[in-house]
C-alpha cells in the first residue's frame, strides 16, 4: 500500500536551529489598551512600551559569531538557551536610548523556540536590546527589533518627526500597501525520479527557524511562494513514497546538502523556473526503547531527539518524537546513514518526578542500512 504522496519543499537558511524546540511566550502589551486605529499609533505604542529595553539604535550587522555547542550534551541542560546563542556586532548609525558607541554586542538565541532573532549580516535594524541574564545586551523575536527599512513609522515616531500620509493607513492597509514592497518569490517545479511531476503535492516554505508556508502544487508539479522574505536559502523536497522508499532532493537535483545551489531572493524579485528532480532512497524503522537503569519510573514528556550530524551547517535528518507510555518512540522513513540519538525532557514538564530525576547525557550512535532491531537507550541517574 502507498504512503500519502505528500511533498516538502523546504525553504530554510543555511545554519538552521537544532536544538529542542521549547516554546517562546512573548508578551504584547498591556491587557486591554485599545487597538491602534493606524500605523502613527500602533509605532507609538511599540516605543511607548519598551521601557525594558536598555537600548534601542539603527545599526548594521557587521558579522554574527555562534556559540561552539555540543547538541545532544545542550538537551537536557535547562541553561541551554543561554549557552546556545549568537553574537550579533552592530556598527551603530543612531542611538535613541542608551550610551553613545560606536559598536553594540548584542546576544540572540538560535531561533527554533528560544525567541532568536534571524538578523542578516549586512543588514540594517532598528534594534530593541535589553539585558540578559549575565548582563549582556540581548534581543530576540519578542522585542519590537525590526528591519530598518520596515521601521519607517517607529522611526519617524523616536525621531519626533511628523507621520508620513502612510503612517496614518489602517494595519491592515499599510501591509497591504506597503509590505508588497518587501516581499519576493520563488516558484518552479518538482519532478519525481524518471521526470513525471508531483502533482497534488503539498510543499512547505520553511523559515530560517522552522517558520513556514504551506501551498499545494498543481497538476503539472508547480509550486511558487508569493510572499518570501530576501535572503539565501536552500531548497530541498521529500516525498513519502511506495514502502520502504522515499522521494528526495536539492535544488538543481542533487541528492546531498553539500552538493545543493545557495539560492538568493531579493525584494519585488521573482525567482522562477527553480525546477529540479527528486532521487529514489530507501527508508526504515526505528524503533527506541527507554529504561531506566535503576527502579524508578520514567518521567512524563521524554523525546527522543535523533539527527545525522551535530553540525548544524551540514544537517539533513533532525527529528523529535515523544516517549509513548509503554517507554517506547519510533521513527519512520529514516534514510540509510549514520545517526546520533539522545534523550531529553520537555522543559515545560515541572512535576516533582522531572525535578528530581536527572541522568547522564546520552550520546548513542547508530548505523542504519538495513531491517533494525528495537535499540535500547539507558538512563543512568547522575551522581
Amino acid at each position: 500500500m502507498d504512503m500519502p504522496r505528500r511533498l516538502f519543499i523546504l525553504v530554510g537558511a543555511l545554519l538552521a536551529c537544532t536544538l529542542p524546540a521549547y516554546p517562546c511566550s512573548c508578551f504584547r502589551g498591556p491587557v486591554g489598551a485599545p487597538t491602534p486605529k493606524n500605523m502613527r499609533e500602533a509605532a507609538e505604542a511599540t516605543v511607548a512600551v519598551s521601557s525594558d529595553s536598555e537600548v534601542i539604535f539603527e545599526g548594521r550587522v557587521e558579522r554574527q559569531e555562534p556559540t561552539s555547542i555540543d547538541i545532544l550534551k545542550l538537551a537536557n541542560d535547562p541553561h541551554a538557551e543561554d549557552k546556545a546563542h549568537r553574537t550579533v556586532f552592530f556598527a551603530v548609525t543612531r542611538v535613541y536610548r542608551g550610551a553613545e558607541r560606536e559598536i553594540f554586542k548584542v546576544e540572540t538565541g538560535w531561533g527554533g523556540g528560544d525567541c532568536g532573532f534571524d538578523f542578516v549580516t549586512g543588514k540594517e535594524y532598528l534594534v530593541y536590546a535589553g539585558q540578559g541574564d549575565h548582563g549582556n545586551l540581548r534581543t530576540g523575536i519578542c522585542s519590537p527589533t525590526i528591519l530598518l527599512e520596515h521601521a519607517g513609522p517607529e522611526v519617524r515616531v523616536l525621531r519626533g518627526e511628523p507621520a508620513d500620509p502612510e503612517d496614518l493607513l489602517s494595519r491592515d492597509a499599510y501591509y497591504k500597501q506597503i509590505a508588497s514592497k518587501w516581499m519576493g518569490s520563488v516558484c518552479g517545479k518538482v519532478f519525481d525520479a524518471v521526470g513525471k511531476p508531483l502533482k497534488e503535492a503539498s510543499p512547505i516554505r520553511d523559515g530560517p527557524f522552522g517558520e513556514g508556508d504551506e501551498i499545494t502544487s498543481d497538476a503539472n508539479g508547480s509550486f511558487c511562494f508569493r510572499q518570501v522574505d530576501p535572503g539565501k536559502f536552500l531548497l530541498n523536497a521529500n516525498v513519502p513514497d511506495k514502502k520502504g522508499t522515499k522521494l528526495k532532493g536539492f535544488y538543481p537535483g542533487v541528492s546531498n546538502r553539500s552538493e545543493a545551489s545557495v539560492l538568493e531572493v531579493k525584494a519585488t524579485e521573482k525567482v522562477n523556473g527553480l525546477n529540479f528532480r527528486l532521487h529514489e532512497e530507501s527508508v526504515h524503522t526505528l524503533q527506541f526503547r527507554i529504561v531506566n537503569a535503576i527502579n524508578h519510573p520514567l518521567p512524563s514528556d521524554l523525546q527522543v531527539m535523533l539527527l545525522d550530524s551535530l553540525n548544524p551547517a551540514t544537517m539533513d535528518y533532525h527529528e523529535i518524537e515523544t516517549i509513548a507510555a509503554d517507554g517506547t518512540a519510533t521513527f519512520e522513513s529514516v534514510p540509510e546513514g549514520h545517526y546520533f540519538a539522545t534523550v531529553f525532557l520537555d522543559r515545560d514538564d515541572d512535576s516533582t518526578e522531572a525535578k528530581r530525576f536527572i541522568w547522564k547525557p546520552i550520546k548513542e550512535e547508530i548505523d542504519v542500512n538495513g531491517e533494525m532491531q528495537e535499540i535500547v537507550l539507558t538512563l543512568i541517574p547522575l551522581d
